[in-house]
C-alpha cells in the first residue's frame, strides 16, 4: 500500500499481487509516483485509489491480466495524472472514474 506522497516506484513490476478485494498497487489518500512499471496478473484490480483523495503520477505504465479493473477508484480529478499508461487483457480494459469535481479548466483527452 503506498499511503505517503513521497512514495515512488520506477522501472518496477508487480505480478500476482492482491486478495481478498485488494488491488496489485492500493493508493490510499497520497500522491506517489509510479513510472516505467507493469502490474500484471493480479487477483483484483491492478491498481487501485479507493476513491480517495490520492492524485498520484501514473506514467508509462502497463497493466495487463488482472481480474477485474486495470486502474479502480480514481477520483475524476485526479485523471490528469496517469499519462501514457496501458491496458491489456484485463477483465476491464479501463479507469474507473468515481467521485470528484473538476474545479478548473482541465483536459482529459486519449493520453489519460
Amino acid at each position: 500500500m503506498l499511503n505517503t506522497s513521497t512514495s515512488s516506484l520506477s522501472h518496477f513490476e508487480v505480478r500476482y499481487g492482491g486478495r481478498n478485494l485488494y488491488a496489485g498497487i492500493e493508493i490510499v489518500g497520497a500522491s506517489p509516483t509510479l513510472a516505467n512499471g507493469t502490474v500484471r496478473d493480479c487477483e483484483q484490480q491492478g491498481i487501485d485509489l479507493n476513491g480517495t483523495a490520492a492524485y498520484p503520477s501514473v506514467a508509462n505504465c502497463d497493466v495487463q491480466g488482472c481480474s477485474s479493473y486495470a486502474i479502480r477508484g480514481v477520483r475524476l480529478d485526479a485523471i490528469p495524472g496517469f499519462v501514457n499508461n496501458t491496458a491489456i487483457g484485463n477483465t476491464n480494459d479501463l479507469i474507473e472514474a468515481s467521485v470528484g469535481t473538476i474545479a478548473q479548466s482541465t483536459t482529459i483527452g486519449p493520453a489519460n
